[in-house]
């Protein structure tokens, strides 16, 4: 087989493979994108660094990161862009069987509130957001509505 022949099956099995694999057709989620540093700064009341935490071998295209102001005050949030439909029901069904309290929020296609932690689901992308302290989840709740319109 030449070049020539094997360059088209070489597109088509790529093509298959991202068609199979959202998270290889998709880039990987930039989380100053989808909560920017001056976003974070406003919500935790002080400049905050962030930090990212490398889940691509556990959960490829996720984004998984922190920031935290010097006095320890932490944002959290982590985004899987694969099987989010599944993920959201599992942790549902898991805390409603552990006796937690389910409240309900009014963010993306699905939501819920657990303690100071917002559970949401768009379309098949997971994500949880959670602040230092419960008095935080009224100022998430408005971010995660602002990062709702930046997910795929």
């Amino acid at each position: 087989m030449t070049l020539r022949h094997s360059l088209p099956c070489g597109l088509l099995l790529l093509s298959l493979l991202a068609w199979s694999n959202p998270a290889a057709a998709s880039a990987k989620l930039d989380p100053r994108t989808l909560i920017t540093p001056q976003e974070a700064e406003t919500l935790l009341g002080a400049p905050a660094t962030l930090e990212v935490h490398d889940m691509q071998a556990v959960y490829p295209g996720s984004a998984d990161f922190t920031y935290q102001t010097r006095n320890i005050h932490i944002l959290s949030a982590a985004f899987y862009p694969t099987n989010g439909t599944e993920m959201f029901e599992n942790q549902r069904k898991n805390l409603s069987a552990a006796g937690k309290k389910l409240l309900p929020c009014a963010v993306a296609d699905a939501c819920f509130l657990v303690g100071g932690q917002l559970n949401a689901r768009k379309g098949n992308v997971y994500f949880t957001m959670e602040g230092a302290g419960r008095g935080d989840v009224p100022k998430i709740e408005i971010l995660a509505r602002k990062v709702v319109g930046r997910l795929p």
